[in-house]
């Protein structure tokens, strides 16, 4: 709809904002229906061959209705497994939200992203969760010491290896307060 006012450009201009404002014009977009992804939590450090979970919410927006799809992939593509469950949600009018389950358990130590994808149709969205797969454990006994002034006190330092970990680990160390000694083998 285009109004033509010839004795004064200002007025034209002014009842054409008024117009779109008021979504009068046909140009005018509304808002769009679809639906969120989200995931909860979005970082998860596991050590290797040990599941670990993220809850994927999909939500409707503007009144969507319809099944979405869920399904995943990752980055790298190898060392990290993942399933979903369950894999299509039912979002209606009295049910606007609904959740998934993503499991995922890596073989091989590192950091990978997994993003879990939602379509209905033409509509989609997504959503990424990063895994970090540890390869070792590093533990100390005891995790804390008391000594006098001038005096020694002794943590010993254990690291286990997980499955399919092969390399060498590099040992740094620090205090707090910085005025502390540290040595070490």
């Amino acid at each position: 709809m285009k109004l033509r006012i010839r004795s004064a450009r200002g007025i034209s201009i002014i009842l054409t904002l008024v117009l779109l404002i008021q979504g009068y014009l046909p140009d005018a977009q509304a808002p769009s229906m679809g639906f969120s992804v989200a995931a909860n939590p979005t970082a998860v450090t596991v050590q290797i061959d040990t599941p670990a979970y993220s809850t994927i919410n999909v939500t409707s927006v503007n009144g969507f209705t319809g099944t979405v799809t869920l399904t995943n992939s990752t980055t790298p593509a190898t060392g990290i497994a993942c399933t979903l469950s369950p894999t299509l949600i039912n979002l209606t009018s009295t049910t606007t939200s609904s959740t998934s389950t993503l499991t995922c358990t890596g073989s091989i130590g590192g950091a990978y992203t997994v993003t879990v994808h939602g379509m209905s149709g033409s509509l989609g969205n997504s959503a990424s969760v990063t895994y970090d797969i540890t390869d070792f454990n590093i533990g100390a006994s005891p995790t804390s010491l008391n000594t006098d002034v001038n005096s020694t006190g002794n943590s010993t330092i254990t690291l286990t290896k997980q499955t399919g970990f092969t390399g060498t680990i590099a040992l740094t160390s620090s205090t707090t307060p910085t005025n502390q000694r540290f040595s070490g083998p």
